[in-house]
């Protein structure tokens, strides 16, 4: 039996990864699967290759917008590669910050979803939709 799809790569900051796990396990627990590092990179791969691979091989990308993300270069090449992919980009701020210059050409045109106060159910309800 196969897999099912992946339907999004969780892109964030090493300092938010206990908030994107959260939003990942809420995904999977509406019924769509996720690929998230370190998690899903296999042992013994290439890290780069990895990732490479799990935004090619998902949907869409959902990018943790944090002031961590907002500074990392990791995080901003993950966002180029899938908009060169031509992967939409859903993006969830946990805190209230703008983002980046780097960042901002690339989800400038998108609608966020706020998850920076109050519970994080109804903004994964509508990330979901």
């Amino acid at each position: 039996m196969s897999s099912p799809p992946i339907s999004a790569f969780v892109s964030y900051a090493k300092a938010d990864q206990a908030k994107a796990l959260e939003i990942a396990e809420a995904l999977e627990r509406r019924g769509f699967r996720c690929w998230i590092a370190p998690r899903d990179v296999r042992p013994g791969r290439a890290y780069g290759d990895e990732i490479i691979r799990g935004i090619e091989s998902s949907s869409a990308l959902v990018l943790v917008l944090s002031s961590a993300s907002n500074t990392s270069g990791f995080v901003s090449r993950e966002i180029e590669r899938a908009v060169s992919k031509n992967k939409p980009i859903f993006t969830v701020r946990i805190e209230d910050v703008l983002p980046s210059p780097s960042l901002e050409l690339f989800i400038s045109s998108t609608q966020w979803i706020d998850a920076f106060s109050g519970r994080l159910g109804p903004q994964i309800d509508r990330l979901a939709q």
